[in-house]
């Protein structure tokens, strides 16, 4: 091998990238003397770093949350509306003691009507099949809302 080979000398490597460095320094554009850099605000990072993804949290909270109210609101809404068409009313249901079962797929509680001098009954909503049952002694009504299938 000879000495002056570029990959074995470190003097030629050296020298090379001293003439890299000057190329590249002679391609930037020259800056006035004083001219300074910009700083970059401090707002910048907090911003990137803190506020936007608290900012994202909380809206995609508020889409999960407020859907879910949404979404209890209507399946309510459908429980007065099956009652009331089962009594033949057209007075308002209040609903009490609202409890799901069936990991969600039905809801047991307590219902009066507005026009009734009786207290509240009892009832049971598939939502599934959205089925309204109001005889506490069927099978349907005791298997899901009885106190030992609660239990």
């Amino acid at each position: 091998m000879s000495s002056t080979s570029s990959g074995s000398d470190p003097a030629t490597a050296t020298g090379l990238g001293q003439a890299l460095r000057s190329n590249a320094a002679a391609r930037l554009p020259a800056r006035p003397a004083g001219h300074k850099i910009p700083a970059m605000p401090h707002s910048r990072p907090f911003m990137l770093m803190l506020a936007i993804p608290v900012v994202l949290i909380l809206v995609l909270a508020g889409a999960i949350f407020g859907g879910q109210v949404i979404a209890d609101s209507q399946r309510d809404h459908e429980i007065q509306q099956a009652i009331a068409a089962t009594l033949g009313t057209s007075s308002d249901i209040e609903l009490l003691n609202l409890q799901e079962v069936q990991y969600g797929y039905g809801v047991c509680g307590l219902y009066q009507s507005a026009d009734s001098e009786n207290g509240y009954a009892s009832f049971f909503y598939d939502s599934v099949g959205d089925r309204l049952t109001l005889d506490v002694n069927s099978r349907e009504f005791r298997s899901h809302c009885d106190l030992s299938a609660i239990c």
